[in-house]
């Protein structure tokens, strides 16, 4: 005979308490709800740790909810050019549907100074017809940089 119990708690600790990163971490990977998602990516994003950075990436490229995989971007933003994060970004810059999601990305990609060969083969790899503007923006970002060259 096996089962699970769950209870609500409150936990006093730090917010970088080993506790609290695991509890953080797992709220994002196996959430009960919106709420509870969102409330640990508010508690993330003071909170840089690799654990917590790889449940975001999760978050932000598999949340069924729109708002919380915007949210987990904006945190993830807080990671200054992390090669993790700029891979999990050119991939939502490529796949994602929303143009605001491709537009966080390619803003985070350019602010990180991502490498002009990534962007210039993920553009390549994108659908013509899928967001010209977000296209013809990323487009423009690689002019500048080779002007700045």
């Amino acid at each position: 005979l096996s089962f699970d119990v769950s209870t609500h708690m409150n936990i006093v600790r730090p917010k970088n308490d080993p506790l609290v990163r695991e509890v953080i971490a797992q709220t994002l990977l196996n959430p009960a709800n919106a709420g509870s998602e969102l409330k640990a990516i508010a508690y993330s994003s003071s909170v840089l740790d690799t654990k917590i950075k790889e449940a975001l990436i999760f978050s932000a490229q598999n949340a069924p909810i729109l708002a919380v995989r915007i949210k987990a971007m904006s945190s993830l933003m807080n990671y200054e050019k992390d090669v993790d994060v700029q891979n999990a970004f050119l991939d939502i810059f490529q796949d994602e549907d929303s143009i605001k999601m491709r537009l966080m990305a390619l803003d985070y990609l350019a602010k990180s100074r991502i490498d002009k060969e990534k962007l210039q083969t993920v553009l390549e790899n994108i659908d013509s017809g899928k967001n010209t503007a977000v296209i013809i923006k990323a487009q423009d970002y690689l002019k500048k940089i080779r002007a700045d060259q």
